[in-house]
């Protein structure tokens, strides 16, 4: 079995993180990709949504996609998240199973300083869904640290969607619309429990 792993803070979940999930789901021909809402990242200390209201919201974007699930474990765990923790999880939740991890490029760059980077680059195949600059894609550099493992890093081939959760989040706060950038479900979510209370 080939398992992808999507975490992050999906502080909202936006049509981005789908495009990138399915594009990674067809191209290393993955049986299921996991989405891991992050309780609270080591290189994130403020959040728009609770982790419950993030993990909510994740349901409700992948529930028609029966490839697409979702893991509390981090939420539920609480604390920290680190992803060598929830890698060796789901080792042991699916020991047969290879694991791929899928992360932007911007955290490929940097894997080498977070924790146990290469015990978690030897357990894991990392998938990297490039960053755009002025329209073009940014060549991926593998972190120095991490040069012996550089096999191990594949760029995924992604159309270009510059969608990001702080451009949702800004247009929020500006009471402005959101629509088409997030799936109804999830746009529904937050006009019904937090658009008036909050914005």
């Amino acid at each position: 079995m080939k398992i992808g792993l999507f975490g992050g803070s999906f502080d909202p979940i936006h049509i981005g993180h789908l495009i990138i999930a399915n594009f990674s789901l067809e191209e290393f021909s993955l049986d299921k990709v996991f989405f891991i809402p992050a309780n609270a990242s080591p290189f994130k200390t403020e959040y728009l949504f609770s982790p419950v209201c993030r993990l909510e919201m994740v349901r409700l974007a992948v529930k028609d996609n029966e490839k697409f699930e979702v893991s509390d474990f981090e939420i539920t765990k609480g604390g920290v998240s680190y992803t060598i923790t929830t890698v060796e999880y789901f080792e042991n939740l699916l020991p047969d199973s290879q694991i791929f991890l899928i992360v932007g490029q911007d955290s490929a760059e940097s894997l080498h300083l977070w924790k146990d980077s290469k015990k978690i680059v030897e357990k894991v195949n990392v998938v990297v869904y490039p960053r755009v600059i002025n329209g073009e894609f940014k060549k991926f550099k593998v972190p120095e640290p991490l040069k012996e493992y550089e096999d191990k890093f594949h760029i995924l081939n992604t159309p270009y969607v510059d969608i990001s959760s702080t451009l949702i989040r800004e247009r929020l706060m500006s009471r402005k619309s959101i629509r088409y950038l997030v799936p109804k479900e999830v746009l529904d979510y937050i006009s019904k429990h937090f658009i008036d209370s909050y914005f």
